[in-house]
């Protein structure tokens, strides 16, 4: 199932957790690779709203069938992915930004139900960067976007999915040393935390290097006729 990244897409009643296993933190490679899928079609109708209705009746499909699946799956997701996509209209399409503002408030509300209260901090952080960023350059509400702009918030943008992938590894590997050699208490808690924040940014940084950034330029010069750059790179991760 991991192999053609459609662990996500097997019901639970099928293969229970099965979207969890190899690499826990894998289960959203394959609802990315869902949505990538869907990405084509999807766009497709929202560039006329009189197709609107064909995206809005499979995402009642979807959302009907979420239950059935772990949350690897598209349908449990699905408000998420549409706040990202009304924020990137939000930005792009100036002439109707407060639209699709309006539009990123109530998929924020939608996920906020499909995923519980607790998911109302994230989504705050995430409008007040939408904000800044639609704000005019000179306004100092676009300063946590100037700040969101600078070289090293870029580069940790950039190794972000990679350090979501890989941190389990230093931290199951320092906590396993660290207990071979007799730590315990707060002295252990405080090393293995240590280990963990330096060991996952430096192995984050070389997958990067050396698995995720070279698969964008790969998928960039099979898509785009060998069109690369910092742009790609950035949205190559929608997280």
């Amino acid at each position: 199932a991991h192999i053609p990244l459609a662990q996500g897409v097997i019901p639970n009643a099928v293969l229970p957790q099965g979207a969890y296993t190899i690499i826990g933190q894998a289960w959203s490679v394959s609802l990315e690779w869902q949505f990538y899928l869907l990405a084509p079609f999807l766009i497709w109708t929202l560039r006329n709203w009189r197709r609107l209705p064909l995206s809005m009746g499979l995402a009642v499909l979807l959302w009907l069938a979420a239950p059935y699946f772990s949350e690897a799956f598209l349908g449990a997701k699905l408000a998420m992915f549409a706040v990202g996509i009304c924020s990137c209209f939000a930005v792009e399409d100036a002439p109707r930004k407060s639209v699709w503002i309006a539009a990123t408030l109530v998929t924020a509300a939608a996920a906020a139900l499909q995923d519980g209260p607790a998911l109302m901090i994230a989504l705050a952080i995430w409008g007040a960067a939408l904000v800044s960023v639609t704000a005019p350059p000179e306004s100092r509400s676009h300063l946590l976007a100037r700040a969101l702009g600078t070289r090293r918030a870029t580069h940790h943008g950039q190794i972000s999915y990679s350090l979501y992938l890989v941190h389990m590894i230093p931290l199951y590997t320092a906590i396993q040393v660290l207990t071979w050699l007799g730590l315990t208490g707060m002295t252990m808690e405080l090393t293995a935390f240590a280990i963990t924040v330096a060991g996952s940014y430096w192995l984050a940084r070389a997958t990067y290097a050396l698995v995720e950034k070279p698969g964008i330029a790969f998928g960039a010069r099979l898509t785009r006729g060998g069109t690369s750059g910092p742009r790609l790179a950035v949205e190559g991760r929608p997280n």
